[in-house]
């Protein structure tokens, strides 16, 4: 069986439900939880124009919210460019004209 990361996170869903795939400090998510979450994050970035083959930028701290991103980013069929938190606006600047990147997802502190 083939299938792409985004589809494998819904038969995890499917299979592991409530079960947490996510521990963080500030939030617990289940296999469920995340799928639904990043099946919403997903449909929020397809109305700003993002599609299958675009690249998306993660500039954000490593949990929760970056797993939300990247599966949301992957189940479009897009293409996730993750960037380190530490780097500087001006480093990330260049990463995003460089691989161009349509969209980036940033931590607010980084906005």
């Amino acid at each position: 069986m083939q299938a792409t990361l985004g589809q494998m996170l819904a038969t995890a869903a499917q299979r592991f439900g409530d079960k947490p795939v996510v521990i963080a400090f500030d939030r617990t998510l289940s296999f469920r939880e995340l799928d639904d979450l990043s099946t919403r994050f997903a449909a929020a970035l397809r109305e700003c124009g993002i599609e299958p083959g675009d690249r998306v930028t993660l500039w954000i701290e490593n949990g929760w919210r970056w797993m939300v991103a990247y599966y949301a980013v992957l189940k479009l069929g897009a293409v996730v460019n993750p960037c380190n938190i530490l780097l500087t606006a001006d480093e990330v600047s260049f990463i995003v004209r460089d691989c161009g990147a349509k969209a980036i997802i940033a931590a607010r502190d980084k906005l």
